[in-house]
């Protein structure tokens, strides 16, 4: 770790998210904002190119959605995430032309993103067949995009070495999502007003995330971006149970208070995707306990470690919660999180069950290639927004809650298969890596998180969106080096 690059990491984080927040505040700024924040990154792209990389990394790391500044013309948003790839882009294609030599076109995972691009191309090509409609391709289709990031990072990092900066601003990034988490957690469970509602629709606008009253003053505090807290506490319980030994003593104390608060900030998200991703990592990590044939005592000592991470976490979101300055509302912690289980009731996980059959029945028109980029589906929904200005809760929308099968239903099932053999094969690569060089637990780590990714997907979409094709990108040109 290097505790400067974090701090320094951390500065510009609270910089860049402030900043965001009070142009919230100022109608008719955000535009001059966009433009002055991107020109800054232009020119530290064009003295220092790590720097930048390194910059747009930690935006995809806690920006959700992409828009902490963005450019507003006739209803339209360009975000910072999008000016950020067309200028890392541009000067790729520069670099392109003077190299003339692209090196993922060597890269031994070719074959299979090509296999998987060529699906997106039927995808665009079925979506205009049948008139999915321009603007829905577009802003269905413009996620997939971030791919072409496989050929500018191929070339860069192989020009740079960039990993342990990498990994510090990662560390740095989680960090921030813990603490950003907690202080809005603080501010709504005690009702101070005159910052709830300004932070509300500051969340609600940049696309960060949604904050929702569960029950008196719990409230569920979620951002799209923290999948990459959980992808952090994944990577750290595989660390905890395979490399622990060969851990110094300051780095175990580091990595339990980074577990304890990468595990609050998942448990406030109640996302159920995120506790089924979770606990569908357990039987990796139990395989390679046996495969290492590490002591029962041992073992013990390291579930009990991972154990009181999490009753801290628990213990952590009650302080904050009931913190008595000023005086908090009344609400249980543990009757909410007993609740979110009830996967039947609740108004989103409702409005999930409905969707399901209504995607079947559009998947079984088209299983094989799909219907493309953009096609709607008709379905009613228990939403509370919905139901504002749909009193019969019907809704039409191309993006739907189950990935795996969005997938399925714009690409086929030939292109899910090709996106599934991709992660198969980086997954078998992490694994085999870690075999044979047992000191890369990192690899081995990284292998747990897709299975964390993967799984969260079924029910939140994150293999068609920035954030989990960002870490799956990482992932595949971490295996190349």
């Amino acid at each position: 770790m290097n505790g400067k690059l974090i701090r320094q990491t951390l500065l510009f984080i609270l910089l860049f998210e402030l900043i965001s927040f009070l142009i919230s505040l100022v109608p008719g700024t955000g535009n001059i904002a966009f433009l002055i924040v991107c020109s800054i990154f232009f020119i530290i792209a064009l003295i220092d190119l790590p720097a930048a990389i390194l910059i747009m990394l930690v935006e995809l790391f806690i920006g959700g959605k992409g828009y902490l500044f963005y450019f507003e013309t006739e209803g339209v948003l360009i975000s910072v995430r999008i000016a950020f790839f067309l200028i890392l882009l541009s000067i790729w294609l520069t670099y392109l032309i003077r190299e003339r030599k692209i090196k993922f076109l060597q890269s031994r995972f070719l074959f299979f993103y090509l296999a998987l691009f060529i699906f997106f191309i039927v995808g665009l090509a079925k979506a205009f067949i049948n008139n999915n409609g321009f603007a829905n391709i577009f802003f269905d289709f413009n996620a997939y995009i971030f791919f072409a990031y496989l050929f500018i990072l191929y070339d860069f990092l192989s020009k740079y070495d960039l990993w342990n900066k990498i990994f510090n601003v990662a560390i740095a990034s989680f960090v921030w999502l813990g603490i950003k988490t907690m202080i809005v957690l603080y501010f709504f469970s005690h009702g101070i007003e005159w910052a709830v509602w300004p932070i509300y629709d500051w969340v609600r606008d940049s696309g960060v995330g949604e904050i929702t009253l569960m029950t008196s003053n719990i409230y569920r505090v979620f951002f799209q971006s923290h999948i990459y807290s959980l992808l952090g506490v994944a990577i750290m319980a595989t660390m905890l149970f395979l490399y622990r030994d060969q851990m110094k003593r300051l780095e175990k104390k580091v990595m339990f208070i980074l577990l304890i608060l990468g595990t609050a900030a998942v448990l406030i998200s109640l996302s159920r995707s995120f506790w089924a991703g979770a606990l569908a990592t357990l039987p990796l990590i139990i395989i390679f306990v046996f495969y290492n044939k590490i002591k029962l005592r041992k073992l013990a000592i390291r579930a009990f470690v991972g154990l009181m991470a999490v009753i801290f976490a628990f213990l952590f979101l009650f302080i904050v919660i009931k913190f008595p300055i000023p005086e908090p509302m009344g609400g249980s912690l543990g009757s909410l999180l007993k609740e979110r289980t009830n996967v039947a009731d609740e108004a989103a996980a409702a409005s999930r069950w409905n969707l399901l059959p209504r995607l079947w029945e559009g998947i079984k028109h088209e299983p094989i290639l799909g219907q493309g980029f953009g096609a709607k589906i008709t379905y009613i929904s228990n939403d509370p927004r919905v139901l504002a200005y749909s009193p019969t809760g019907e809704y039409t929308t191309y993006a739907f809650e189950w990935g795996l099968l969005d997938v399925w239903y714009k690409i086929g099932a030939m292109g899910m298969f090709a996106y599934v053999v991709v992660l198969g094969f980086l997954a078998r690569e992490g694994i085999v890596r870690y075999i044979r060089h047992r000191e890369d637990i990192m690899a081995l780590g990284l292998v747990v998180g897709l299975v964390v990714l993967f799984v969260s997907n079924f029910f939140t979409p994150y293999l068609n969106h920035p954030l989990g094709i960002g870490y799956i990108i990482l992932m595949t040109k971490y295996l190349e080096k």
